[in-house]
């Protein structure tokens, strides 16, 4: 095949090619059309389990409430609470359910008959609710784009706050109407509870918008909220001291529902507005792809115009180069120099190094974070998947630190976010200047870092962290006060995904946050 045969043959490549990607252009918006589809079903679907969820934990704690106090006044009320929960139930789907729920009635009959224990009620109720939730969990994982799924994970977190202060309303009511000499044991049970309700919701937070934070903060400032708190002080203190509990049962499950049912309705206002933001994505995906056609159709003979036109160019120009190659071996080189129609060869060779750098510009601007020029989520993933390859293969260590400033939100609201940010950016600059050259530094969002530590195992990263933590603690933020950090280590276990190994390491930071922060913490160890 002749040098000018394969050129053209090419030229039709290039022209094919760039109808196939136009072409193309029309799978990503279909797809995502299908993805939020999918998502409002979903969603719709969630809705009504939300609303199982609900009557649920209302009538677990109304059962706590009966087998504590059974007089008239509390099985009225539970006998309410159950043809709600019936009336949430009968709207679910066939086969949507937990078959757990399809011991409801005859768990209902042991209750009223009153042969069976309130620790066996609380665990059968929680047990369903649970299962619900977890399923809310699995479907969301793979439905809608990344920032849907986002959002998605926010309203989990929500949900689960809301599950975990319902246990906490049951296991309240139960203490405090029967004090016995295992209520001290409650105590644990009872910070355990709320600080799981507390770690929830402040997730939810991480990654709501301003609205829903800004729902969230006046409820835990609002009125019912510190009845909560000075209501749980209380119930803790009596139970302590071995005293007849103080507060009043009633009075304890009213308030506490009051802040559950308004968790309820911002569960229910995060739904819709998901609903509502797939409804926009899905039809500005049609209207995209109805002008895609038409443009795609436009261009198409404008590509095969131009394609054939710049193709025609660049055989000219190679012919010229070839012919003058043919001179330079025919007379020797010296005298024989390019005619000016061979700037075209040197223009595309110029355009082509242009573009290749900015390709390498635009690939380091999508794996590094603006602020702080840390690696972001995008760029961490690529490091932890070549790190990931050869620790599977060589056996040789890889550990995660997450980091997260301490009272960040007081250096935000004290000195202002450029404060913020420029504390951000020195942190930044602190932990590149004491990491090893291996090490990969990412912010992994808001105030918390996330440190990739090769060649290294929990016990080496811990070492490392504890330096980076005494940095920080000493280092000078005028005219901020010391600037403290939390860090959680975990090492890799063959088969961690990025998202599973910063999860537990999140679980040693969590640990270092509750031990009083500014220390260092691994997954799975007591924290120091």
């Amino acid at each position: 095949m002749s040098i000018r045969t394969r050129i053209w043959l090419l030229g039709t490549l290039a022209i094919a090619g760039v109808f196939v990607l136009l072409g193309s252009q029309i799978i990503p918006p279909y797809r995502s059309m299908i993805a939020s589809r999918e998502l409002i079903s979903n969603l719709e679907r969630a809705d009504v389990s939300a609303s199982i969820v609900h009557q649920l934990q209302r009538e677990r704690g109304l059962t706590a409430a009966y087998l504590a106090l059974p007089d008239r006044a509390s099985r009225e009320a539970l006998d309410e609470q159950r043809r709600a929960s019936d009336q949430a139930l009968r709207k679910a789907a066939a086969g949507s359910l937990p078959a757990v729920l399809e011991r409801l009635a005859g768990m209902r009959h042991k209750i009223g008959e009153r042969v069976i224990s309130e620790a066996v009620s609380f665990d059968y109720y929680t047990g369903a609710i649970q299962q619900i939730l977890e399923r809310f969990i699995q479907g969301q994982r793979a439905s809608g784009s990344p920032e849907q799924r986002r959002a998605l994970d926010a309203h989990a977190n929500l949900m689960y706050a809301k599950e975990y202060l319902g246990e906490l309303r049951a296991e309240v009511v139960r203490v405090v109407a029967t004090p016995s000499a295992t209520n001290q044991w409650a105590v644990l049970r009872i910070g355990k509870l709320f600080g799981q309700f507390e770690r929830h919701l402040a997730q939810f937070q991480l990654v709501a918008g301003d609205e829903g934070r800004g729902w969230v903060e006046a409820m835990m400032t609002g009125e019912d909220m510190e009845s909560v708190n000075q209501l749980l002080v209380a119930a803790v203190d009596d139970l302590l001291a071995g005293r007849t509990a103080s507060v009043n049962s009633g009075q304890w499950f009213a308030v506490s529902t009051r802040v559950i049912d308004s968790l309820h309705q911002l569960e229910r206002n995060s739904l819709s507005h998901m609903s509502s933001a797939a409804q926009d994505s899905a039809s500005a995906a049609m209207r995209y792809m109805a002008i895609l056609s038409v443009v795609i159709l436009c261009l198409a003979s404008l590509a095969l115009v131009l394609a054939t036109s710049s193709m025609r160019r660049v055989i000219a120009a190679i012919r010229i180069m070839l012919g003058s190659l043919e001179k330079i071996s025919a007379h020797g080189g010296n005298d024989v120099r390019l005619s000016a129609k061979q700037s075209d060869t040197a223009e595309i060779s110029r355009s082509l190094d242009e573009m290749l750098e900015v390709i390498d510009r635009l690939s380091l601007q999508a794996s590094t974070d603006p602020l702080t020029g840390a690696a972001n989520r995008y760029g961490l993933q690529g490091s932890f998947e070549a790190e990931r390859l050869r620790a599977d293969r060589y056996g040789h260590g890889l550990a995660m630190i997450m980091m997260d400033v301490d009272h960040f939100k007081a250096i935000n609201d004290g000195y202002g976010h450029a404060a913020g940010d420029q504390v951000l950016q020195t942190i930044s600059a602190l932990l590149r200047k004491n990491l090893r050259a291996s090490d990969v530094l990412a912010r992994w969002g808001g105030e918390e870092f996330a440190i990739l530590i090769p060649e290294s195992g929990s016990r080496e990263a811990a070492a490392m962290a504890e330096k980076l933590r005494t940095t920080l603690m000493n280092h000078g933020f005028d005219p901020l006060p010391t600037v403290q950090a939390s860090f959680g280590v975990a090492e890799y276990r063959q088969g961690d995904t990025l998202e599973g190994l910063c999860e537990r390491a999140d679980q040693g930071l969590y640990a270092a946050k509750r031990a009083g922060r500014n220390r260092v913490c691994v997954a799975g160890e007591p924290a120091v």
